[in-house]
C-alpha cells in the first residue's frame, strides 16, 4: 500500500500582496511494485492546512482539501509539490492573534480501490 513520507511545509508571503502566503507542501508518495507494474492505479493527492492551537482548545481547519491533482505513479518514491496561496477568509482564520503555528494534512488516495492515506506534517511558525 502507498504511505507518505519525508514531507516539508513552507510558507512564503506572495509578493505585491499584502497579507497574502503561498503555502507549499512537498512530499515523498512511496508505492509497492504491485501499484507500479500495473500502471492501473489512479492517484489523487490534496492537502488541508490547520492552526495548532493549544490545549484544551481544538484545532482549527484552515482550508479545504487544496492543492493536489491526479496522476499514476511510475517511479517510488515519487517527489511531489503541492501548492495553494491562502485566500482573504482563510488567512483571516489562520489570524486569530499575531504569529502562528500552522500544519498540513496531506491525503494521498488510490482512486480506483477508494483507500486514502493521510499524515501531518510538523508544525510551522509563520507571522500572519
Amino acid at each position: 500500500m502507498a504511505f507518505i513520507s519525508n514531507i516539508k511545509f513552507s510558507a512564503t508571503k506572495t509578493a505585491g500582496v499584502q497579507h497574502s502566503w503561498k503555502v507549499t507542501v512537498k512530499y515523498n508518495a512511496n508505492f509497492t511494485p504491485y501499484e507500479l507494474s500495473t500502471g492501473n492505479f489512479r492517484f489523487k493527492d490534496s492537502f488541508a492546512v490547520w492552526e495548532d492551537d493549544s490545549w484544551p482548545n481544538s484545532d482549527d481547519r484552515v482550508t479545504g482539501e487544496v492543492g493536489g491533482s491526479v496522476f499514476n505513479p511510475t517511479a517510488s518514491p515519487t517527489v511531489r509539490t503541492l501548492t495553494y496561496t491562502l485566500t482573504n477568509s482563510e488567512r483571516a482564520i489562520a489570524d486569530e492573534v499575531f504569529g502562528e503555528e500552522l500544519y498540513a494534512v496531506v491525503k494521498l488516495t488510490n482512486i480506483d480501490l477508494n483507500v486514502p492515506y493521510t499524515k501531518k506534517s510538523a508544525t510551522l511558525h509563520i507571522d500572519l
